[in-house]
């Protein structure tokens, strides 16, 4: 599936998931490519059906409220969960600790990382700047002190990125009318209350620091993309690990899982700008 259409997918269903009671889920295996079959249930009643795949408008559908068919279904539905997979993890602020931990224990591990953000991270920039941005937004004193922690944390691990191989960065660059219109938050694995933002100005700045930073890196890469999506950032490790993390308020992360859309995001590709 192209890359386009798997993000539009996950876009669609990305609030339910953000909600923490909705799941995806997927069977392994192989795929009927004839068939396609729904099956939902609840203490009311139940819909079930099947069509001819990619043609649901010729489906036969049946709505059940009879309390032993209910039953029936249910047990049914008990029946293909028992087989079914997570399609992803979801790590929201009660679960933030260990996404840390998981994207730490990962660092370390060689191969090819990329992470492609829509606004540069917070990390790259120098303690004033980085000062500065915390002053301008309204953040707590405990807020404040976990990005400058979560800051370091994450120097050091670029540091132990690069000795376990190469790591491209590519960052969506923003013209001032752009920037000024999309208005995208700062990235930061800190999980605050409120948005960061910060002027185009500071933008600019935090781009050049971002810049010397990288060059003075061994295997570190650091390129500019064009790209429709804001406030999400996907860092990936290739054959081992795929995040999206949304960066703007609720945070979220998610870990993907299912094969496919793994590898849709391994394979990735945006026009340079």
């Amino acid at each position: 599936m192209p890359f386009k259409a798997v993000l539009a997918n996950f876009e669609k269903w990305l609030s339910f998931f953000m909600t923490g009671r909705m799941f995806p889920y997927y069977i392994k295996g192989a795929q009927s490519s004839i068939f396609s079959h729904v099956l939902l249930v609840s203490d009311k009643c139940v819909i079930f059906g099947e069509s001819v795949m990619r043609n649901h408008n010729f489906g036969t559908y049946c709505l059940m409220s009879d309390e032993a068919r209910i039953a029936e279904m249910k047990e049914r539905a008990a029946l293909i969960m028992n087989k079914a997979l997570l399609l992803l993890d979801i790590y929201s602020k009660g679960s933030f600790d260990e996404m840390v931990k998981r994207i730490t224990n990962d660092i370390a591990v060689p191969g090819d990382k990329r992470a492609i953000v829509t606004s540069v991270p917070l990390f790259l920039a120098n303690d004033s700047l980085i000062e500065k941005i915390l002053e301008n937004n309204d953040l707590s004193e405990e807020e404040k002190t976990s990005i400058r922690y979560i800051c370091r944390a994450e120097r050091i691990n670029s540091e132990v990125a690069l000795k376990a191989g190469p790591v491209d960065l590519s960052i969506v660059k923003f013209t001032k009318e752009a920037f000024e219109q999309i208005n995208p938050c700062l990235l930061s694995l800190a999980m605050t209350e409120k948005e960061m933002h910060y002027s185009y100005e500071d933008y600019c700045e935090h781009l050049k620091q971002a810049e010397e930073y990288v060059s003075k890196k061994k295997n570190f890469r650091l390129t500019y993309v064009k790209n429709s999506y804001t406030n999400i950032q996907i860092l990936v490790h290739r054959g081992k690990f795929v995040l999206v993390a949304k960066v703007s308020e609720p945070h979220t992360l998610f870990v993907m899982k299912h094969p496919k859309l793994f590898k849709a995001f391994e394979d990735m590709l945006f026009p340079e700008g």
